[in-house]
């Protein structure tokens, strides 16, 4: 698990996990499930609004996954509280990362932040070795 304090108040939890390959036309391809966990160590209550996420692989332009929901919500935090979601991530390499930012509203002063990740390393743990 690769846990990332996005700022004083949320910590990010992204778990890539490696589940096979196939071939998609004359392409491997890899197939990895991002468990993704946010928690609210605020004091405010906050909603999540977007996500952008750029990946970045060996032989390919970044590709971006760009969205107003998570999983068709934008889930409210309450401090403490965590939400989390899963994503299937097809890959042309076995070796990629992901950086990419959160748009989250604090509900009580009505302002928005946009907070920025780290590099997230997504490649199967017997690679790393």
């Amino acid at each position: 698990m690769d846990a990332t304090r996005l700022n004083r108040q949320l910590i990010l939890n992204l778990t890539p996990n490696f589940l096979g390959q196939y071939r998609q036309y004359n392409y491997l391809m890899y197939i990895f499930e991002c468990a993704v966990e946010v928690q609210n160590l605020s004091q405010s209550i906050v909603q999540l609004q977007d996500k952008e996420w750029h990946i970045y692989s060996d032989t390919q332009q970044p590709t971006e996954i760009i969205g107003a929901s998570f999983q068709g919500q934008q889930p409210i935090l309450k401090p403490d509280e965590k939400y989390t979601y899963t994503s299937l991530l097809p890959l042309h390499t076995v070796f990629a990362f992901i950086q990419g930012s959160y748009k989250v509203l604090d509900l009580a002063s009505k302002t928005t932040h946009q907070i920025i990740t780290p590099k997230i390393v997504v490649t199967p743990k017997s690679f790393l070795n």
